[in-house]
């Protein structure tokens, strides 16, 4: 569910592939994720964007470049911010089944993002940058509900992650991946991934609770065992495979976080 303040068009009735809009103001925006619908009132100072039908073969594009974005959830009043944003989103006309296709993706890019509380007593209040492209490989499931994502998932769906950049706190990643759903719609990763300021993130971690005490040398020892200068006038940086399997986060063969349980 969606209602605005207001909405500006810019068309011509001979030529309606390709709509240009501003929705700059106040929008309230009904979510359904999972079991737990979100209610959020999103504002924009500017939020100008244009819709692009495609044509031989291309897909249908919808882009909107937000700044000075500010999100926050009705019931718990977390609130989230951002300079800007930049966001586009794609649909393939043909839903094909085959899963190596890929049949919708985002291109999502924001900067200067303010966390609520709960997130931000991670690494940092902060993130400075999270840039991402996805593919969602074979039949887009949608409207998203437990039987249509196990139906995607046993035929072979997957996310393709094409791009994964992040900066926050003492932490720098760029990784790319896959991601899908095990048997029971848990999260299930594979990425490779280049990541520095590792004993600093540790750090953070344990600070936060996230990881126990008695387990951070560890952790520490063997992803500097691990890190690499690759040049230098470069941090130093490891290269290593970043998996989500079994509701648990895995950099290398250390075992992070455990995940909560996601209730479809």
């Amino acid at each position: 569910d969606w209602q605005a303040e207001k909405i500006r068009a810019q068309l011509a009735p001979w030529q309606t592939s390709n709509i240009r809009f501003d929705l700059a103001g106040t929008h309230r925006v009904r979510v359904h994720a999972a079991r737990m619908p979100l209610d959020l009132e999103i504002t924009a100072t500017h939020a100008s964007g244009r819709i692009v039908r495609g044509t031989n073969g291309a897909p249908d594009m919808f882009q909107i470049t937000p700044k000075i974005l500010k999100i926050r959830e009705a019931v718990t009043k977390q609130t989230i911010t951002a300079d800007q944003a930049r966001i586009q989103l794609f649909h393939y006309k043909a839903q094909n089944q085959d899963p190596t296709e890929p049949s919708a993706g985002i291109i999502f890019d924001i900067d200067n993002v303010t966390l609520p509380k709960a997130a931000g007593k991670f690494l940092s209040p902060s993130i400075k940058k999270l840039s991402t492209e996805i593919m969602v490989l074979g039949s887009l499931p949608t409207p998203i509900d437990r039987v249509r994502l196990g139906r995607w998932s046993r035929g072979g769906g997957t996310l393709e992650i094409k791009k994964l950049d992040l900066e926050w706190g003492p932490a720098t990643m760029a990784a790319s991946g896959t991601f899908s759903l095990d048997d029971r719609l848990q999260p299930e990763a594979s990425l490779a991934a280049r990541i520095t300021g590792h004993e600093q993130t540790v750090d953070a971690l344990v600070a936060a609770g996230v990881i126990r005490a008695r387990s951070a040398e560890g952790i520490k020892l063997v992803l500097t065992m691990m890190a690499r200068r690759p040049a230098p006038d470069k941090p130093v940086e490891i290269r290593i495979p970043m998996t989500i399997q079994n509701r648990a986060l895995y950099v290398g063969p250390a075992r992070l976080f455990r995940i909560p349980k996601i209730r479809w």
